[in-house]
């Protein structure tokens, strides 16, 4: 699998969140083929403090998992998906993504599943398969040694179970909320992503996208709260 690109839309950078501004975030998904919609606020829920920031994968469904994973916000590779997301897919990069989100008031998290261990997170096993390598770099993260991080720090690793399920992407730009999975749809808080220094606009929605399109080519689907 070739490794995606960073890009920016027609030229210019997104600074969505920034400026109120979300247009922009509709093109981009609808120049890559995705069907896009906005979604009702009524399904949001608000974060708990000293909850686990997550992966967006959908399988973090109720009964499941315990209940400081469901009600944290949700990015794809957790502690790990925001180093990569500051292009800094290293151990230290994980060490300071993980004290970045405490000082944010919630706790570092990982995953993995129960037949492949860490590699169990698919954003996880794309990044070390070089697939975001034109986006974020190359990747020197042992995800065992990631864990313990995480768990020196406070943070928390869960192991899910099953398939990926999604026909969709919950997309939320609503501060201090969350969206609880039901296996439906794979879920993302860009507003969280957003609240990291490093983290930019344009290289969130590429990951974004590009995880879903590499795990789930059928969900091509967006629904965009905001």
């Amino acid at each position: 699998m070739a490794s995606i690109q960073e890009r920016s839309v027609n030229g210019n950078g997104l600074y969505f969140p920034r400026n109120g501004e979300y247009s922009s975030v509709e093109n981009f998904f609808l120049e890559r083929g995705w069907n896009v919609k906005h979604g009702d606020n009524g399904i949001l829920v608000g974060t708990s403090f000293q909850s686990v920031l997550n992966c967006g994968d959908d399988r973090f469904k109720n009964g499941e998992v315990p209940e400081d994973h469901r009600y944290g916000p949700s990015i794809f590779g957790g502690a790990v998906g925001i180093a990569a997301l500051r292009r800094e897919p290293t151990l230290e990069g994980v060490r300071r993504a993980t004290l970045d989100i405490s000082a944010l008031g919630y706790r570092a998290g990982m995953h993995g599943d129960v037949e492949n261990d860490e590699l169990g997170c698919g954003f996880n096993r794309l990044l070390l398969n070089g697939y975001f390598n034109g986006v974020v770099g190359t990747p020197a993260i042992d995800l065992k040694t990631a864990r313990q991080v995480l768990d020196e720090h406070g943070g928390s690793y869960v192991d899910l179970s099953g398939i990926h399920t999604a026909v969709g992407l919950n997309f939320n730009f609503v501060p201090g909320t969350t969206i609880l999975s039901d296996g439906n749809n794979f879920g993302v808080d860009g507003w969280f992503a957003l609240l990291i220094d490093g983290v930019e606009p344009d290289r969130l929605l590429e990951l974004t996208a590009a995880t879903v399109e590499a795990l789930k080519p059928d969900a091509k689907n967006v629904t965009i709260y905001t």
